[in-house]
């Protein structure tokens, strides 16, 4: 009996089709599953649409000059890379209050100030500032940015921070080069 032609048309369409799902469905769990792909920290501008020096604008209810510097970090309530920074966020808040560093912690979000403050509060995040704003130079979220008292940028990191850079993080977040890996240990 003869093969039509038909069936091995029909064969390579619907393993196309198997293919072109698995494809779609790796790509979908690399962007929504929390700490599947480790995002690089990405020094300056371009993490940000910012240059250093620049001012990143106002935020509501924010004064920059209350502090020598402030971290802006830009952050969501349903992403899942904010989620998995929580730890590191919550050990940057502890190491700038332990080291009496004079530096205040912004969260900003599109989202209600009320939701932000909830998921600070749900991930413990205490004594830190909660704004709603949009219109921020930012590619994504997490994406931390670090400025001086006038609100001009010092650094910006963008993604989930890999835990061996964690301890440069916090250096330049409190102002000093203080040991690289005590904070990585803290965890």
């Amino acid at each position: 009996m003869e093969r039509h032609p038909m069936f091995s048309l029909e064969r390579v369409a619907n393993v196309s089709v198997i293919l072109m799902c698995l494809l779609v469905g790796l790509q979908a769990g690399r962007s929504w599953l929390p700490g599947a792909v480790a995002t690089a920290v990405v020094p300056s501008s371009p993490a940000t649409g910012y240059s250093t020096g620049e001012s990143i604008g106002p935020v509501p209810g924010v004064d920059f000059a209350a502090a020598d510097r402030s971290l802006v970090m830009f952050v969501r309530s349903t992403c899942g890379f904010c989620t998995a920074s929580m730890p590191f966020y919550q050990t940057m808040v502890r190491a700038a209050r332990t080291t009496g560093a004079k530096v205040q912690f912004v969260a900003v979000s599109p989202e209600p100030v009320e939701t932000t403050k909830s998921y600070l509060s749900l991930h413990r995040l205490n004594g830190v500032a909660a704004a709603q704003a949009t219109g921020f130079k930012i590619g994504g979220t997490p994406t931390l940015i670090l400025v001086d008292s006038q609100g001009k940028l010092i650094r910006a990191w963008r993604g989930k921070a890999p835990q061996e850079a964690e301890g440069e993080i916090v250096a330049t977040v409190l102002g000093s080069d203080g040991p690289q890996g005590s904070v990585a240990a803290e965890r």
